[in-house]
């Protein structure tokens, strides 16, 4: 499925950033100029390069198309320069659209995008005591997950349409997490700004599910053993 960049997951951005540590302005999108423009007045250049000098040679990828000199070899050489700027014009525009989109923002791997990395954030930090409250799962312990969405600066529907995802897909709640933690940095993933690292975000996972722990069980040992059996499988497969 392609990502939705327009879909709002984090709602509160400010809150988000002072829960990861970092500053707000680490969400923002880079931008860079369409560069449509400067290539088209490169081509214009060029054409006015052709008809007002002595000769015209158009060539494309080492191939002579046309030579000539004099007020004809010039019209014709400005024709077919005008139509190779034009042809050049339309793939990069169409380029230009596919990375920059209708708002001229530059769209790389990571664009700090709030939400490509709000979803990042939840599959490490939140689904680990997502996992620990499906032992014994309850009105209540859902709520404590939502509300510690909400803490975060979650948008509150999108908290629980990816808690909802969880119960119904069952098997290894844990397992993209593990998927995640294991790889050299993000494998790929939205995150590529050093002032969020993914150690810190681990840590965060182990600081959130020891507070579900209290929260849900005190000191009970069921909880407890469960939970040090998430932490163990977080640290073991950890990697920078």
């Amino acid at each position: 499925m392609a990502e939705n960049f327009m879909e709002r997951v984090v709602a509160d951005r400010e809150r988000f950033s002072l829960r990861l540590g970092v500053e707000p302005s680490v969400f923002d999108k880079v931008g860079k100029p369409a560069l449509t423009g400067g290539a088209c007045a490169a081509a214009g250049a060029l054409v006015a390069t052709h008809v007002v000098g002595p000769a015209t040679v158009i060539k494309i990828l080492g191939v002579t198309l046309y030579a000539s000199s004099g007020p004809v070899g010039w019209a014709v050489g400005a024709g077919v320069a005008a139509f190779g700027a034009g042809y050049a014009a339309h793939v990069l525009g169409r380029k230009a659209n596919e990375r920059f989109g209708t708002t001229g923002t530059y769209k790389k791997e990571f664009d700090g995008s709030l939400s490509e990395i709000g979803r990042v954030v939840a599959d490490i930090v939140f689904r680990p005591m997502t996992a620990l409250a499906l032992s014994d799962w309850n009105e209540a312990r859902r709520d404590y997950i939502l509300q510690e969405f909400d803490r975060w600066g979650y948008n509150g529907e999108w908290a629980r349409g990816y808690v909802s995802g969880l119960l119904e897909n069952g098997g290894d709640v844990l397992g993209p997490t593990v998927e995640i933690v294991s790889k050299k940095g993000f494998g790929g993933r939205a995150i590529r700004d050093k002032a969020i690292a993914k150690r810190s975000l681990v840590d965060r996972a182990i600081e959130r599910l020891d507070d579900a722990a209290s929260e849900f069980d005190g000191a009970g040992w069921i909880v407890q053993e469960k939970k040090e059996q998430i932490r163990r499988r977080l640290e073991e497969r950890y990697s920078d």
